[in-house]
């Protein structure tokens, strides 16, 4: 596996970036920790810089390497994996299950992904599953956080972005939280989740009847991939122009065009972007893939795009 990915599991369709175990079942809390090799612990260590104490400041270490995560203030406490499966372990069900489950960056960053009910065709043939995004970090960049993540089922495209004025999206919970507070807390991050994928599901069916034409989709791409040097001199760089074109190709493609009654629309803009991220861009490997499409540039890429094309529609 990539640097980024680290350990991963995985139940029933193999997911875009193709790494893992492959179980046949689907995956307990407990299971899931064994199974994407994230049975260790960390600890905190009295942070110094050339054997000179750094008040105020310690290092997360990895036991079972040895190695740091990150470095943190002196009131952060060292949260576990377990801790952040167990806040979803009384919510597992027959209807609620870990699908996916791992590590990136050598253990900074856990999640899992968690499959809800509900499921929307688009259009023909053009199926969005319902997920949940679980993670934390040890690395003290972020607290623990659920996320709405629906997922476009025929390319496995990561669908999530906050609609404009929409705050339901994303919980966060603090470390310091109380055990009983945390699964209180994750509880309204699923009902939220449920609720929200009617809400997307009925913006995904303006995006489908909403026609785009190339002066839309050039305005969409100069949205998404913007280029400095365009601004300055008229001509966006190549690497952007080759990202762009990249898209153009995609919005043009047999699979964002399954249905021939509903074809070249917002949606179909709208998943030639999230292929781009997910797929088709340019990184140093599948992991960095994974971690820029869920956390990072890619993330900010697809939101960019969602508020693009929530303008365009209202």
């Amino acid at each position: 596996m990539s640097d980024f990915i680290e350990s991963m599991a995985f139940y029933g369709d193999t997911p875009w970036h193709g790494k893992g175990v492959k179980l046949d079942h689907t995956m307990t809390p407990d299971e899931a920790i064994k199974t994407a090799g994230l049975d260790w612990r960390v600890s905190l260590q009295a942070a110094e810089l050339q054997g000179v104490p750094v008040k105020g400041y310690n290092f997360v270490i990895r036991e079972d390497t040895g190695a740091p995560l990150g470095i943190v203030k002196g009131d952060y406490r060292a949260f576990q994996n377990w801790e952040l499966f167990d806040i979803f372990a009384p919510l597992a069900g027959e209807h609620a299950f870990i699908h996916t489950a791992g590590s990136l960056k050598g253990g900074q960053r856990v999640w899992f992904l968690a499959k809800l009910p509900g499921e929307l065709y688009v259009v023909k043939d053009d199926r969005v599953d319902n997920y949940l995004l679980g993670t934390t970090s040890h690395d003290g960049s972020t607290e623990i956080l659920f996320l709405h993540t629906p997922i476009r089922v025929v390319c496995w495209n990561t669908l999530e972005a906050s609609l404009r004025g929409d705050t339901s999206r994303m919980v966060s919970i603090r470390h310091t939280e109380s055990a009983q507070q945390r699964v209180k807390d994750a509880s309204i991050a699923m009902g939220l989740a449920v609720t929200r994928f009617e809400e997307v599901s009925q913006f995904y069916r303006v995006l489908a009847n909403t026609q785009v034409g190339a002066t839309v989709l050039n305005a969409l791409l100069r949205c998404v991939l913007p280029s400095p040097k365009e601004d300055k001199d008229g001509k966006a760089s190549a690497i952007v122009t080759a990202a762009r074109d990249e898209i153009s190709r995609l919005y043009n493609a047999e699979i964002n065009n399954l249905d021939p009654d509903f074809t070249h629309t917002a949606w179909t803009a709208l998943n030639a972007v999230t292929h781009f991220i997910d797929h088709n861009r340019k990184v140093r490997g599948d992991g960095d893939r994974l971690y820029s499409s869920l956390f990072a540039t890619g993330q900010a890429m697809r939101q960019r795009a969602v508020d693009f094309l929530t303008k365009l529609v209202k």
